[in-house]
């Protein structure tokens, strides 16, 4: 009776050869061939019958290259025909003068101005520009220390700072804050009182109002009666250009204000213009004291040049 197969799946594996259990691996060469390279050779060495490019296989070929260095293939370089290492110290188109360590070098101190310095001092024979001759700039310093210092004197020498209000060529008048006093609408169109405010009452006085589709675009209040010690806010209420009440607006008036102080109403930044004013309180009532304020609307604070002016030819 025959041995059964074993392992005939292959699925047990054997733990030392790495090969199915029960089944031994062989080989068996029947016919031996040799590859022959160039003359003949059992392997190729590279050396002949190589051609670059692939193409054609035609000679001339490389077979003259070399893949290893030996010594009789090796041989050094000579710099200026004689030193075996660059020293770059000769045979170079004017560079033989060339030093590359400064131990080899004679120093020699360099000497700077007409009157010779070991150091530049930047103090003396500077010309700018560069070229020509005096003046030279030699006055220049590089530390504040070395300045003379002197207060600058200003109108001519009599004051010690500048406050641009005199000695300045037709504009000594200007100012450089802007106070209440100093703005005014510039009174193109008509002024319309809508209404004013008395101090010693604390009472306001309905004034008049703009005909529909007109509204002031710009209003103003105007002490027409001294102001007493304190100033104080002016709450006011109104009628915008559109119709629509129940606008905002507000206008401080400075303490002591005298006749003819002129302050602009801030209007409500939700509605445009003021067609009538119907009330006016105090932000923060401080009892009775004297002055009387006056509310007079603009209808234009721009000119238009459509009325009011006279052609001359």
């Amino acid at each position: 009776m025959a041995d059964p197969i074993t392992n005939p799946s292959f699925e047990t594996a054997d733990a030392t050869e790495r090969l199915p259990a029960g089944w031994i691996a062989t080989k068996t060469s029947s016919v031996e061939r040799f590859a022959g390279f160039g003359d003949g050779f059992g392997y190729d060495n590279f050396e002949r019958n190589w051609k670059l490019p692939a193409s054609p296989v035609t000679p001339p070929f490389n077979q003259a290259s070399l893949f290893e260095l030996e010594p009789p293939n090796v041989a050094f370089a000579l710099f200026s025909g004689i030193d075996s290492d660059e020293d770059f110290e000769d045979g170079w188109d004017n560079d033989e003068g060339l030093l590359d360590d400064f131990d080899a070098i004679t120093s020699i101190t360099a000497a700077f101005d007409t009157t010779p310095e070991n150091f530049e001092d930047f103090e003396e024979d500077w010309k700018l520009p560069k070229s020509g001759g005096a003046p030279f700039n030699q006055a220049s310093v590089f530390s504040w220390n070395d300045v003379t210092e002197s207060a600058a004197m200003f109108d001519t020498g009599g004051e010690s700072v500048e406050d641009f209000e005199e000695g300045w060529l037709d504009c000594e008048n200007s100012i450089f804050t802007f106070a209440p006093t100093d703005i005014e609408a510039t009174g193109f169109g008509t002024a319309v009182a809508l209404g004013s405010y008395n101090w010693s009452t604390s009472a306001f006085t309905d004034g008049s109002a703009y005909t529909p589709p007109a509204y002031a675009v710009v209003t103003f209040a105007d002490v027409t009666t001294a102001m007493g010690v304190s100033g104080n806010t002016l709450d006011i209420g109104y009628i915008d250009g559109n119709g629509v009440g129940g606008a905002d607006g507000a206008v401080t008036i400075p303490a002591t204000a005298t006749v003819g102080v002129r302050v602009r109403v801030i209007e409500d930044p939700l509605a445009t213009g003021v067609r009538d004013i119907t009330s006016v309180t105090e932000q923060t009532p401080i009892g009775a004291q004297s002055g009387v304020v006056t509310f007079n609307g603009y209808a234009k604070d721009v000119e238009d040049f459509e009325d009011g002016w006279t052609s001359l030819l």
